[in-house]
């Protein structure tokens, strides 16, 4: 019996972990440096509706993970929009939970809340892939 408790207590500190770990390394400000649509360079598209700058954070205030998508537009405009998300299935998803700000593009953009798979989070990048409308996104974001 200690030994089974033992062993679950184990796994859910590593689990715990993992999660940390994750959550720690995405934090932070990041520009976009890829935007697909279909496998189609989509990034000039993407930049006529929203700015290059993300910033990943946790709000001390409201206890949420926090992300602002701001930046200068093609037309030197600057429409952000502000997202809270949450990690799922042991640090491989994040999910959108709610979005604000301005309409945006594909899945970014006010009252959009996309599941992104995390594909690759190292070397100070972020891949993350969705489906959206019927249309699959791969945004890739570099840590400035």
């Amino acid at each position: 019996m200690k030994k089974t408790m033992l062993i679950f207590i184990v796994i859910a500190a590593l689990v715990s972990g993992c999660e940390k770990y994750t959550l720690n390394t995405i934090y932070g400000f990041y520009t976009i440096t890829s935007y697909r649509v279909n496998d189609a360079d989509s990034l000039d598209l993407y930049r006529d509706s929203l700015g290059v700058d993300f910033h990943f954070f946790y709000n001390d205030a409201y206890y949420k993970n926090i992300c602002e998508v701001t930046g200068k537009r093609t037309d030197n405009n600057n429409f952000p929009v502000i997202f809270r998300w949450e990690l799922r299935e042991n640090a491989k998803k994040m999910l959108i939970t709610t979005s604000s700000g301005a309409i945006g593009t594909g899945p970014i953009g006010r009252d959009k809340t996309p599941e992104w798979s995390i594909i690759k989070l190292r070397n100070h990048r972020l891949e993350l892939k969705t489906t959206y409308n019927n249309k699959d996104y791969i945004i890739e974001l570099e840590n400035i």
